[in-house]
């Protein structure tokens, strides 16, 4: 019986298997936020849509567009300036800080065997990159349309 259970059990789980397979191949970039959002991309103008599919941003662009183009926003800051609303889109990007460090010291505090304090001394040293995100682009709004941008080079 146990046998008979554990083969109906093996189509599925090799789906499932398939599945995960299958969408963690989505395309990346503009096309595959086309593909999944083709409506907001007809909605478009041509020259935007050209826009999109290369990547780029257009001042008059609509928030629609700038997600096909550059995808999902890393922050937002919302405000007023001279009462009108605003709203600005952060990305960032990760960059590497190179470093070397070397740790010293005595371990104070280590409780061992009937409460007597021992640590050894102890040195550390520590090299590679470290990755701290940093702003690679901001798009600015004002009444839902794009009035600049800027990139990091």
């Amino acid at each position: 019986m146990k046998s008979r259970q554990l083969l109906t059990l093996i189509p599925a789980a090799a789906a499932a298997v398939a599945g995960l397979f299958l969408t963690s191949c989505a395309t990346p970039g503009p096309p595959g936020r086309i593909e999944r959002y083709p409506g907001m991309y007809t909605a478009l103008p041509p020259v935007m849509q050209q826009a999109v599919r290369e990547g780029r941003i257009l001042e008059g662009m609509s928030k629609d567009a700038v997600y096909l183009a550059w995808g999902r926003p890393d922050g937002v800051t919302t405000g007023s300036q001279n009462g009108v609303p605003f709203e600005h889109w952060r990305y960032t990007a990760l960059q590497p800080i190179y470093h070397s460090n070397l740790t010293m010291g005595y371990g104070f505090g280590y409780r061992g065997y009937y409460g007597h304090h021992y640590s050894p001394a102890y040195f550390a040293y520590d090299t590679g990159p470290d990755y701290v995100p940093v702003t690679a682009a901001v798009v600015r709004f004002k009444n839902d349309q794009v009035v600049s941008w800027e990139r990091a080079r």
